[in-house]
């Protein structure tokens, strides 16, 4: 075979290699911690050194508080009525919505990585003056004795920024995942002691400057999400807040925020504008009253210390203060040059130490503008990187692929278009706020328009025009359907229809047309790995429209032939809703994320639902074929419906007793594996979605079932033809075409089914905010490890993803194109990362395809080379008898 030849697997590991310095390189660079001046001298001399605004300050931090709802006076009335005589900021976190990060943030106004959300449970400081490090140690008079204590409630977040303790007390108030009051409640009760004037055990005075982080309400929003425990769970901060501000001197400034905010089903970390919209509250001595500040972004948050209590401005803060807050009149014009001078310093800096800057700054014209925001910088050394891979690229692939057969001028051609095409996705990604209809249009149309041409032309020596024609029905009324989101959807589905129509308008492909439609796959195919935001969830559109267009799929046939209608039909529910009822933004809801939480609900009418629904789909999973009597399916069905019931049950005890079942179910598929293999990978497979609805609920076991099954089937049999060799060239790149996208197209329409992709229209197929961790707390109801929550949490859907794969490999699909074009896409996602530093949403997409690509990638070459195991090991065994 033709595609299979050792010369385009050369070609492959060159376009790899090549891409390998980018990877480390560039991605070393934007992972790596913020730059910022670590001298204690960095600092900005205050203007009025003598002047501080007030004599101690109250800062509170309630995770995972949303703004809509802190600022609305029925949810939190008494916050609502101190800050009329105040001041409001309307604040934005950065693209990262994880506690860690944003603390680090507000404390130190230092720009946070993406590493950084690899240590989000044990945060480090940057090792910068800031505020509060400078409050701790401030001598204005020189009398030998600090200014102000610092002390700290709550969260092991500040305690890990500021671990000494000989300086600034810590009072932890945390006890895991499902603290959901107990914390704060004694959090209230020793800040209450620190206002009222009780020292810290082992201090001699109280903190005039109090760091108080309120962690229940976040974890309330990750269990029940934002309702009416979440709502309740404000109302009793803000009453329990109220008490300690009527304990708080008149000489005190107060100001409560949040980390972050939540969205409805309770999840962050993706840089959704819900959660990253929160607010600030200001009042007491030093703040306007009757304010509202908009445009402030997280980070100004830093310069309150600095700005009340007459401290440096530290050169490492990327903040901006927020002067319409603070009543400082006529003083305004200096504290900006101050904030500015500081800010100048820190280009200095980054200059003189060889990092990414802002050229021409000056202390004589405030620039604001000109200052990067959540921006990393671009580095020249990067595109020179990416520049020098894409020439070796055509150079490497041009020496590898030459022949005596092959045009060197049709070599070239190829060549330069890959080329372009590279050239094209970096450009339309760095324009890509000019350009916003046509470069997220091409990441929906072009894997939809590859999967159609490639699977019709795959089958052209057996259809004619007629068949042809759904084609360009696939592309009309997808463009009538998203016409709806942008006009230019319209356009581009003409030009590809005209494509299609070109090439399909006789009865049979002449030579000529199927070397076009060849020449359109292999483009595309090109395009699809290369470019940045392609959308692989739009497959799952491509696939439902292949049956629904398909007459086979409303005859009645032999069970043979086709894939059973009480098993393809209920699939095809589930991705029609999949595909058109998952997007939030447009219906307030996703049906299949709605769903899960409604299978993980303890209500007793939503326990029966789920019991219903894993009683219903786990029979008609049992019996979608012979392998399993219906006698031993229905006792199967029975268990796997009384999870629900257990789970609901609260109890450790009864997490541990189904627990320690699992883990007897799995000893079993292992001994069965080498008795009976068939029935050790069934077991195996039922003890993975017990776990699955164990941990995510029933509707995701329930589904998976049924694309378990499904796939299984529809590759036996509607799909079979794929995996048989094609003598016409133009007809098995099709089949190549189609036997590598396909399996990637299913596991992603299974993953968007777990709730983890928020429709057509979003701009991600990978969302790590969207993971639901609620079964972390299965067996640690009161405190779970970290460790645990994702273990628990997670490893059910990991798990699960990875058998997915099985399903391909144990019916002989050639799971090794999936490997393939995997590792393709990850080589040039790699190549772009040198555009991304500017574009935190860009940097997001490509930071987490990459990520799964090779995730997945090594899923498949775990299969391959246990394969390759047994192919030796049966070799073995023959040559020894």
């Amino acid at each position: 075979m033709m595609w299979l030849d050792k010369k385009y697997l050369k070609a492959i590991a060159a376009i790899i290699i090549i891409s390998l310095p980018s990877l480390v390189i560039t991605g070393n660079y934007i992972i790596s911690d913020s730059p910022a001046p670590t001298d204690k001298d960095a600092v900005e001399p205050n203007p009025f050194p003598d002047e501080p605004l007030t004599e101690g300050l109250l800062f509170v931090v309630i995770d995972g508080g949303r703004r809509a709802e802190m600022s609305d006076p029925d949810v939190m009335p008494n916050l609502n009525r101190r800050v009329a005589n105040g001041a409001y900021l309307e604040v934005e976190t950065n693209p990262m919505t994880m506690t860690a990060i944003c603390v680090k943030e507000i404390a130190t106004g230092v720009p946070s990585r993406p590493n950084e959300a690899l240590q989000n449970f044990h945060p480090t400081h940057p090792g910068t003056p800031d505020g509060w490090n400078l409050a701790s140690t401030h001598d204005a008079d020189g009398d030998g004795e600090y200014d102000h204590m610092v002390g700290i409630v709550g969260d092991y977040v500040w305690r890990d920024l500021y671990p000494d303790r000989e300086l600034i007390p810590f009072a932890k108030h945390r006890y895991g995942h499902a603290d959901y009051y107990q914390g704060d409640e004694e959090a209230f009760v020793t800040l209450q002691n620190w206002v009222d004037g009780k020292a810290p055990s082992g201090y001699e005075n109280a903190p005039n400057v109090i760091i108080t982080h309120i962690s229940g309400t976040d974890s309330v929003g990750h269990r029940y999400g934002v309702g009416p425990e979440y709502i309740e769970k404000l109302g009793m901060v803000d009453d329990s807040l109220e008490q300690i501000f009527q304990s708080i001197p008149n000489s005190w400034t107060v100001v409560v925020t949040s980390d972050h905010g939540l969205t409805d089903s309770g999840q962050h970390g993706s840089p959704e504008q819900i959660i990253r919209d929160t607010a600030a509250f200001m009042w007491g001595p030093g703040i306007k009253k009757g304010v509202v500040v908009e445009g402030v972004v997280q980070r100004d948050l830093a310069t309150i210390p600095s700005m009340l209590l007459s401290l440096p401005f530290p050169h490492a803060i990327h903040g901006k203060i927020p002067l319409d807050a603070f009543d400082i009149e006529g003083k305004e014009a200096v504290y900006e040059q101050w904030n500015w001078d500081a800010a100048v310093a820190r280009n200095s800096w980054m200059e003189d130490n060889g990092h990414s800057y802002v050229e021409d700054l000056s202390t004589d014209v405030i620039e604001w503008d000109e200052l990067p925001g959540d921006e990393i910088g671009i580095r020249d050394i990067d595109i020179l990187l990416t520049a020098m891979a894409t020439i070796a690229i055509g150079l490497a692939l041009y020496r590898i692929l030459k022949d005596e057969d092959r045009n060197p001028k049709m070599l070239i051609m190829d060549l330069v278009t890959i080329q372009l095409l590279f050239v094209s996705s970096a450009l339309l990604a760095y324009n890509r706020e000019n350009a916003t209809g046509v470069y997220y249009t091409l990441g929906l149309f072009i894997p939809l328009a590859l999967f159609a041409i490639s699977y019709y032309t795959a089958k052209s020596e057996d259809i004619n025009e007629n068949h042809f024609k759904k084609l360009g029905y696939i592309y009309v009324v997808l463009a009538v359907s998203l016409v709806f989101y942008q006009y230019k959807l319209a356009l581009l589905a003409l030009v590809l229809f005209g494509i299609a129509y070109y090439i399909t308008k006789s009865d049979y492909l002449d030579e000529k047309k199927r070397n076009a439609s060849q020449t359109c796959v292999a483009t595309m195919m090109a395009f699809m790995l290369i470019y940045v935001e392609t959308r692989f969830t739009i497959l799952s559109l491509g696939i439902l429209m292949l049956f629904l267009l398909d007459k086979k799929t409303y005859v009645r046939e032999s069970e043979m032939e086709r894939t059973p209608k009480r098993i393809l039909y209920p699939l095809l529910a589930v991705l029609f809703t999949t595909v058109f009822f998952s997007d939030y933004r447009i219906y307030g809801f996703s049906a299949n994320r709605q769903m899960i939480f409604w299978t993980l609900s303890y209500e007793p009418e939503l326990v029966l639902f789920s019991s219903i629904i894993a009683f219903a789909f786990t029979l008609l999973y049992s019996l979608r074929n012979e392998d399993v009597p219906f006698i031993y399916g229905l006792p199967i069905a029975a268990v796997m419906a009384t999870i629900p019931v257990l789970i609901s049950q609260s109890s450790d005890t009864v997490d541990w007793i189904m627990l320690s079942i699992l883990c007897v179910g799995v000893a079993m598929s292992v001994y069965n594996y080498f008795v009976n293999k068939k029935l050790g990978i069934m077991i195996f497979q039922y003890c993975a979605f017990a776990w699955l609805i164990m941990s995510w609920g029933a509707w995701a076991g329930a589904a998976s079932m049924l694309f378990f099954g499904a796939t299984e089937s529809i590759l036996e049999k509607e799909w079979k033809f794929l995996k048989l060799d094609n003598n016409d060239t133009y007809s098995e790149l099709s089949r190549i075409t189609i036997l590598t996208i396909l399996p990637i197209g299913m596991w992603f329409a299974w993953w968007a089914t777990m709730g983890q992709t928020d429709g057509l229209a979003h701009t991600r197929d990978i969302d790590p905010g969207n993971l639901i961790l609620r079964g972390g707390y299965i067996g640690d109801r009161i405190s779970p490890s970290n460790e645990w929550v994702g273990f628990m949490g997670a490893g059910p859907v990991i798990l699960v993803g990875i058998l997915f794969w099985n399903i391909f490999r144990m019916n002989g699909w050639p799971i090794h194109f999936a490997f393939l074009a995997l590792l393709i896409r990850a080589a040039f996602l790699s190549l772009q990362l040198s555009i991304t530093p500017d574009f935190p949403r860009i940097l997001f997409k490509i930071s987490w395809d990459l990520f799964f690509c090779l995730i997945i990638a090594g899923t498949i070459l775990f299969y391959m080379l246990y394969d390759k195991w047994l192919v030796q090991n049966v070799s073995e065994q023959s040559s020894g008898m």
